[in-house]
């Protein structure tokens, strides 16, 4: 974004939405922009991009310094859909160890449920890789 077109933004209250294809399928990005006195950022990328979220965010505070930005992000179509998510099965047995144990230790009943562990942070990723270190802008 250039010097003057930063200087166009008067409003901290707007929405955008782009489309793209991409070899990865249609890429659409929304963001949303509310007046906030702080920056706060919420993203809500496909499965597969957490690792984008860093670079994601700050790409966001190049260019805003105050506001709640939201980012919806979604990949259809194309080479998206033929990703093989892998379980990290080590990770999920060590989750539902730790979550049996809770359940007993707070006098909790009920089963510990695939979905809660597959809700859990690391618990699947896709492969191979949708994107690479080198992520481009």
């Amino acid at each position: 974004m250039t010097a003057a077109r930063r200087r166009a933004i008067h409003s901290m209250t707007g929405y955008g939405r782009a489309t793209k294809s991409t070899p990865l399928g249609a890429v659409t990005v929304e963001l949303r922009s509310t007046n906030h006195r702080f920056l706060e950022l919420e993203q809500r990328l496909p499965p597969g991009c957490a690792s984008l979220q860093g670079q994601v965010a700050e790409l966001l505070r190049q260019h805003f310094q105050r506001g709640r930005i939201e980012v919806l992000v979604v990949v259809q179509g194309g080479r998206w859909t033929h990703q093989t998510l892998i379980l990290n099965e080590p990770l999920l047995a060590r989750y539902h160890d730790i979550l049996v144990a809770l359940k007993s230790r707070f006098g909790l009943t009920g089963a510990v449920t695939l979905d809660q562990l597959l809700s859990l942070p690391q618990a699947g990723c896709c492969s191979p890789p949708l994107f690479s270190a080198g992520w481009n802008r």
